[in-house]
């Protein structure tokens, strides 16, 4: 069973760190950008607050499942985006990532 790190991947200018379930109203707003929906595999369009909320809320089960690794990305305390490592089997997953 993995267990989320608690500390963080800080550079000069970002900070990578696990996501939360706080993190979901962000994650709304910017998949409100049709700009950032339209290259997401399996987000809708325009998106649904509560899914996204369930979405969020389920990460920390997921990360202990070793199902996937999602990090919230930040500039200037700001959520900017997520890098994520899903569909984890047998030792391997698929790399994703969003931004403004």
């Amino acid at each position: 069973m993995a267990r989320i790190p608690p500390h963080h991947l800080t550079t000069d200018r970002l900070v990578l760190r696990p996501t939360s379930a706080a993190d979901a109203n962000r994650a709304f707003e910017i998949q409100s950008d049709w700009e950032v929906t339209r290259m997401l595999r399996m987000a809708s369009f325009p998106p649904d607050r509560a899914d996204i909320a369930l979405w969020f809320a389920d990460h920390p089960r997921e990360w202990a499942a070793g199902e996937a690794y999602r990090f919230a990305v930040e500039f200037q305390g700001r959520a900017i985006g997520v890098i994520d490592v899903d569909e984890i089997s047998q030792g391997e997953g698929e790399l994703g990532y969003w931004f403004e």
